[in-house]
This record gives structure tokens, sequence and C-alpha cells, in this order.
């Protein structure tokens, strides 16, 4: 997995990643930090998905508890019943700051690994 980062829809789309504020930054911090960290590592661990390639969109609802409960892919990816096996259920290392909104969109790169 090389890459998987937190992004915005862009314009005031009140999930993307950004802002300022300490209530934003809790956000930005759990996002970046807890949740990017949880999806990937669960991303390089399974058979499943760790040597995919895609550059998808992905867009996760998490609990009130941390728990991943619903993806949905942005665009087109062959790779999303993948996605959901591996992410549907995955319990985070912590619960999101409250306000946190219901779903924050990621952008997922991923290429094989050179040899």
């Amino acid at each position: 997995m090389n890459g998987l980062g937190s992004t915005g829809n862009g314009g005031g789309n009140r999930n993307s990643i950004g802002g300022g504020g300490s209530k934003q930054a809790r956000i930005d911090w759990y996002a970046k930090k807890i949740l990017v960290t949880s999806i990937k590592q669960a991303l390089e661990r399974s058979p499943s998905t760790k040597s995919i390639v895609m550059d998808d969109g992905i867009r996760v609802w998490v609990d009130k508890d941390g728990r991943i409960t619903r993806i949905k892919p942005l665009g087109g990816t062959a790779n999303a019943g993948a996605l959901e096996q591996v992410l549907i259920g995955l319990q985070t290392a912590q619960a999101p700051p409250l306000g946190m909104p219901s779903y924050i969109d990621f952008k997922i790169k991923a290429r094989k690994a050179a040899r």
C-alpha cells in the first residue's frame, strides 16, 4: 500500500478534511492519524487487498465508537468488494471526536511494490 490520505471534495464540503479551529483540528487529527492508520494497516494485512493496484476515492462512515460501518467507492472501482470485506466492521484505536461528520472521504493510492 503506497499511499492513503484523507482528501476533501473541494469547496465548503462539510466532510472535507482541513480547515481551522480546535474542533476541526481534532477531526483532522483523528482522520489523518487514527482512521488513515487503521485503514492502511488493515488493507496491508489482508491477502485480498495487500497487492491490489488502485487510485480510488472512498467514503467511510464511522460510528461513535470508532467502528467503520459503511463504505462507498467514489467513482468506478474494481476493488469495491475487497474493500468492503476488509473495512466494514474495522475498529479503530479510539472513538472519533465529538462533532465529527458521519462520513469522511479518502483517496487510496496503491501500487505493487518494486522488486
